[in-house]
């Protein structure tokens, strides 16, 4: 112990902890000016702590005194003087002067009653004021009071005088003890109200015009802020917000805030009643019956709002038998008050009627109403003329914080899987990471599968929980809701029809089971009329499907699979194509999958990684396909490996069982040409220049009077060439490439500088049908050649500007982030992180929100982060990271150390000791080194010759 006072000595003598002002006697002068202040407003807070025991009717702050007390007959008018030895006649001969002014002024009737002036001083009086005092001439109504000693008359129940600060927080601490129905320790009350004196005398309190506090005003004034805690819930110390969560404070006076059970709605409120600066009353009505709802919530206003009073006012309402008569009277109190919010929690247990009786019955009162859904909700939606407002639940990223903070490893695509199934309903992502952490290790995604197959031995708590709105509804609701299960996107009611006339029929109208799903909050119905079973309630209606016969259940799946079908063809909607996706192995179409799978759009968009393993048993098996479909699988499996990095031992196994296949004899061109396409990119990733020759040729022999096939194998040439590291031939190859795809599409470069997407869709004759192949192989190039010049050191200029754009139109998403990340790294290197903030959150952060690519959320918002450093920013960087921290331990070393690289980088960022990521040479050739920051007005590095203005910038 010694040892360490003495380093902390040694620290302290280094480190000057208390640095001396330049002017010392400047800062006395301002803290004896503070000194000052403050007991004047600790004073005013023990006249308004006393107010009521005095008799006094209201206190008003710095307006003719420091502080005013209107009492019965009068009104005492109180000088406030601190000084450091005694007080003078001089201190006071201006109080004196101004002081004659306001007796005439009662005494010629402009102001009522009697005017008394007391005088309060830290000091005592001077010999010569004192011998003042004593004279017969020193007038009655003006005295002085000092610590210790004063003139008559006696201060009566008001403050004393203090020697000092101390003693006069310690005083009004003691007077706030007495406070009745106080919820806040008196310390705290005697800060807030001095607190809400200083803001009175500034003239800026727009309740207190007047600088004065009233005394009927009191009760609520002394427990405004602490009060509505008192009857709250506890918060938990953890409490995480949820999506969009509202404000309880509203223009709106009757609100209805709808969740299931377990969504957290008496927590939220608990929270932001917390942060509200309106008077709130929580008032729980569980298990009241109904006529004694409104009595109970009467006595307790009563009691919160006018119990102050030393029951006078209580007591002439009390006396009143109606609960609906109590509040109609407490209303009539209420007149002047701010508008108090009273929530009232289970208010599904009661009668919309009884509901709207009270909010007739107390119309100064702003009402939140807690409910789950219940049969009554539509019936007090239509009462109120209000529609409810429902608790989204928690997140993507405050899922995976949860599951961090019980030592679960997550990642974004599992914390969006388990967003999905619970509905981001606090208590069930709380119970399902607890069970994922004590269960099974902290895996996460494990537990997750395992509750998709319904393989838990353990039940959850949204299974304990929505089991009892399960077991009240009826068979037919149950077989609709097990049905309707089946989807995840809305369904149509065309559609929903569809899949429901193929069950045994209803005891009644499908409608009816469907209002009862509605009704249970089951079933979402959206404003178009759509409808799609609660996220939270799919789980159980999955289960349901248990108890339909095996063949019911491959009909419905068959089915929503034709309906899906047929609406893509309408139009493409990502979540009904991943769902049908994944309804094709299923329903026995596995080479309907095999040949989507080929297709290089099928790996851009959602996260099809799941049906990776269906893919790969498919090969495994012997009677699922036939040769040609194991080649396709084979090539589709092989791509999905290129494009995810896997170019090792797995990549040329698949490629080497594709050449078994061909060797067999049995497939033809088509697949001869994707084999050679595959073994070039294979001998280039062996760094073997003489295989890639050899495929090359040999697959131009299938494809010289196919020019789209050309073009294609051409680009699949290129990359090759790109991993060999022969940049320049790689360059000249795609730059005519690029030439021949934009004339393929009717398109000119110069229809895509400075241009939106919308106009570019103009040029292409308004209509993408049938182009995107071409789109997303335009774009390839392009992106492709920027990533040549990148690697020789040059700027690329637009090319990837022009692929992001590109990849967006041929609604390759994925690809699109991927080049929107290297786009953003180039601005930065140039030094125009504003334009790489634009790219960011205008169209690479959008994409990911929008298309569901979690897999590519981390990379990009760590990049995002450094970007915002880069502009400034570094506290929304640093914001943004600790945002990312719950996927840090799912994260593989060198993603971590990545990770922690940009953290670091941040941090040297906001130092200053960063300005450039990655210099271009002049595209002169020259071998010169552009600097980091390219102005307005400079050449653009891209070598167009045109001013950076006028090019890239745009």
């Amino acid at each position: 112990m010694d040892d360490h006072w003495q380093t902390l000595s040694k620290v302290n003598r280094v480190v000057d902890l208390s640095p001396q002002v330049l002017d010392q006697e400047q800062l006395q002068r301002i803290q004896a000016v503070h000194r000052g202040f403050l007991y004047q407003h600790l004073y005013a807070t023990g006249c308004l702590l006393t107010l009521m025991a005095s008799g006094g009717h209201a206190v008003r702050v710095e307006r003719d005194e420091d502080v005013e007390v209107e009492i019965e007959d009068g009104t005492l008018y109180f000088q406030i003087k601190t000084r450091k030895q005694t007080l003078h006649r001089a201190d006071i001969e201006g109080t004196l002067e101004r002081f004659e002014e306001i007796r005439r002024a009662h005494h010629h009737g402009n102001r009522t009653g009697s005017a008394n002036l007391r005088i309060i001083t830290n000091v005592p009086p001077s010999e010569a004021l004192l011998s003042d005092l004593l004279s017969e001439a020193w007038p009655s109504d003006v005295c002085i009071i000092w610590p210790g000693g004063f003139q008559v008359p006696e201060p009566g129940g008001f403050p004393p005088a203090w020697p000092n600060l101390v003693d006069a927080v310690a005083w009004c601490t003691e007077a706030a003890r007495s406070i009745p129905f106080k919820a806040v320790e008196p310390e705290t009350l005697v800060w807030k109200l001095a607190a809400r004196v200083q803001f009175a005398a500034t003239g800026g309190d727009s309740s207190r015009p007047a600088h004065t506090f009233s005394a009927v005003h009191l009760p609520t004034l002394f427990e405004q802020i602490i009060e509505q805690l008192q009857e709250f819930p506890a918060v938990p110390p953890d409490y995480r917000h949820q999506m969009n969560e509202p404000s309880l404070d509203s223009s709106k006076r009757l609100r209805i805030i709808a969740a299931l059970s377990g969504a957290g709605k008496t927590t939220w409120a608990s929270q932001v009643a917390r942060h509200c600066g309106t008077p709130t009353v929580y008032f729980d009505i569980a298990d009241l019956p109904g006529p004694a709802i409104a009595s109970s919530l009467a006595r307790e206003l009563i009691a919160r709002f006018l119990g102050g009073h030393g029951g006078a006012a209580g007591a002439a309402i009390l006396p009143v038998t109606s609960g609906l008569e109590m509040l109609r009277a407490l209303d009539l109190r209420l007149d002047g008050e701010e508008a108090p919010i009273v929530v009232l929690d289970n208010a599904h247990r009661a009668e919309p009627r009884t509901l709207y009786d009270i909010t007739g019955a107390c119309l100064r009162c702003r009402f939140v109403f807690l409910v789950q859904p219940w049969p009554g909700l539509v019936e007090a939606e239509a009462l109120f003329d209000e529609q409810a407002e429902w608790l989204t639940g928690w997140d993507a990223e405050t899922v995976a914080a949860e599951f961090a903070s019980t030592k679960c490893k997550i990642t974004p695509a599992t914390a969006e899987r388990w967003r999905l199934t619970t509905a981001g309903m606090p208590l069930f992502v709380k119970n399902a990471a607890r069970l994922s952490s004590t269960l099974y290790g902290g895996d996460a995604e494990r537990f997750l599968d395992e509750v998709d197959r319904e393989a838990h031995t353990i039940a959850t708590a949204q299974e304990t929980i929505l089991s009892r709105v399960i077991d009240t509804l009826s068979s037919d609701a149950r077989m609709a809701l097990a049905t309707l299960s089946l989807s995840s996107a809305p369904l149509s009611r065309s559609e929903t029809e569809s899949l429901l006339g193929l069950l045994p029929s209803p005891s009644a109208p499908w409608g009816r089971a469907l209002r009862e799903l509605t009704a249970c909050g089951g079933l979402q119905v959206f404003a178009d009329t759509r409808l799609k079973v609660h996220d939270a309630m799919s789980v159980l209606g999955r289960a349901l499907q248990s108890s339909l016969p095996p063949s019911t259940v491959l009909g419905l799946q068959t089915k929503l699979r034709d309906l899906l079908f047929q609406s893509l063809k309408e139009g493409r909607d990502l979540v009904r194509l991943g769902m049908w996706l994944r309804l094709l192995p299923k329903t026995g179409a596995l080479e309907t999958l095999v040949d989507l799978a080929t297709q290089e759009i099928f790996h851009e968009i959602g996260d099809p990684t799941d049906l990776k393993s269906v893919l790969e048993a498919a090969v495994q098996a012997d009677d699922d396909l036939d040769d040609n479909g194991r080649f396709w699988a084979l090539d589709a499996l092989a791509f999905w490996d290129w494009q995810s990095g896997e170019r090792g031992e797995v990549y040329s196994a698949r490629v080497s069982q594709m050449q078994t296949l061909i060797e067999n004899g049995n497939l033809g061109k088509r697949e001869r040409l994707a084999l050679a396409m595959k073994q070039m990119t294979a001998a280039a990733e062996c760094g073997d220049p003489k295989g890639v020759s050899t495929a090359f040729y040999d697959a131009k022999r299938h494809c010289h009077s196919d020019p789209p096939l050309m073009r294609i194998l051409r680009y699949n040439h290129a990359i090759a060439l790109f991993h060999l590291g022969r940049y320049r031939e790689t360059e000249e190859e795609v730059k005519l490439l690029c030439r021949e795809y934009y004339k393929a599409l009717g398109l000119d470069p110069a229809n895509v500088f400075f241009r939106n997407l919308p106009q570019i869709v103009d040029a292409l004759g308004g209509n993408l049908d049938g182009r995107q192949d071409d789109l997303k192989h335009l774009a390839d190039c392009l992106d492709l050649y920027a990533r040549c010049r990148r690697n020789q050191g040059l700027y690329p200029g637009f090319a990837g500007v022009h692929a992001l754009k590109f990849y967006v139109l041929a609604q390759a998403y994925r690809s699109a982030i991927k080049t929107g990340q290297e786009v953003v790294d180039d601005f930065i290197a140039i030094g125009d992180s504003e334009a790489a903030r634009q790219i960011m959150e205008g169209q690479v952060l959008p994409i990911i929100r929008e298309y569901g690519l979690t897999a590519n959320m981390l990379p990009v918002r760590a990049q995002y982060a450094v970007v915002l450093a880069y502009c400034g920013d570094s506290q929304a960087a640093r914001q943004e990271m600790r945002r990312l921290q719950p996927f840090e331990a799912s994260l593989t070393p060198e993603a971590y150390r990545e990770l922690q690289g940009q953290r670091e980088l941040i941090e040297v960022i906001d130092l200053g000791l960063v300005q450039r990521v990655r210099p271009f040479r002049d595209p002169s050739g020259a071998g010169k080194r552009t600097v980091a920051k390219v102005g307005r007005n400079d050449l653009c590095p891209c070598g167009s010759g045109k001013k950076y203005k006028k090019c890239c910038l745009q």
